[in-house]
């Protein structure tokens, strides 16, 4: 499994994945479903920016991680 997100990108999904999971733990919605839903929409995106991988960016062939060069001196 190779690397495919940039920090920018991860930061940006856990941010949004924080915000799902706290409109879970919250309760703002009477609908369980609902709930549940952001439950595992905010879990797929903590886990994707830890691990630094996403699958659908993978099927696509989006890669917003550069490889670095090697310098030398």
């Amino acid at each position: 499994m190779q690397k495919n997100l940039n920090r920018k990108d991860g930061l940006i999904r856990a941010i949004l994945g924080f915000c799902a999971i706290a409109l879970f733990f919250f309760n703002p919605f009477d609908d369980t479903l609902l709930e549940m839903i952001f439950g595992i929409i905010g879990l797929v995106l903590i886990i994707s920016a830890v691990i630094e991988f996403c699958p659908i960016y993978y099927f696509l062939g989006i890669k917003t991680r550069q490889k670095r060069r090697k310098k030398f001196y």
